[in-house]
């Protein structure tokens, strides 16, 4: 029952966000040319600032050792890592298929220990590595990532 609270409350803080949050014409122009160059992607901006949102029915679906990873990134996620902080071993690939720009998938971290720290190593397609570090991924339900190595991590 605390962690539905506390999703539910999470949920509204990550909803009031993004109230303030609204397309503009470059956005919306980005998105155009994109299609008149001959992308096969159909997805505004809309689309996209929604994949940044973790509902609650989302949260509900996880188990504790899971998280959503959303991909804002402009390019595929190839490969995620999850490790204890600080200890140097990556260990495998935790997913399965190259997560396409615009997409979310749920991560799940086997031996994850709660009130521990782990850090999140990603590899996109172009082989660029980014480390994120101290996350306590027993009450992260969603990470999402953008360009230049930036990431939200969405909490309960």
């Amino acid at each position: 029952m605390k962690k539905r609270i506390l999703a539910l409350i999470s949920a509204a803080v990550i909803a009031l966000a993004f109230t303030g949050c609204g397309s503009d014409e470059t956005e919306n122009t980005a998105a155009g040319e994109s299609a008149e160059n001959g992308s096969e992607s159909t997805q505004t901006a809309a689309d996209r600032t929604a994949i940044a949102q973790i509902t609650q029915t989302e949260i509900e679906g996880l188990s504790e050792n899971q998280f959503y990873a959303a991909n804002l990134m402009g390019t595929g996620i190839t490969e995620i890592y999850v490790s204890e902080n600080g200890s140097g071993d990556w260990g495998n690939n935790l997913i399965s298929s190259p997560i396409t720009d615009g997409q979310k998938v749920i991560i799940s971290v086997p031996g994850m220990e709660t009130g521990k720290e782990y850090d999140i190593c990603v590899i996109d397609s172009e082989d660029n590595t980014t480390e994120y570090y101290g996350f306590d991924i027993a009450s992260t339900v969603q990470v999402t990532f953008y360009e230049d190595a930036q990431c939200d991590v969405s909490t309960i």
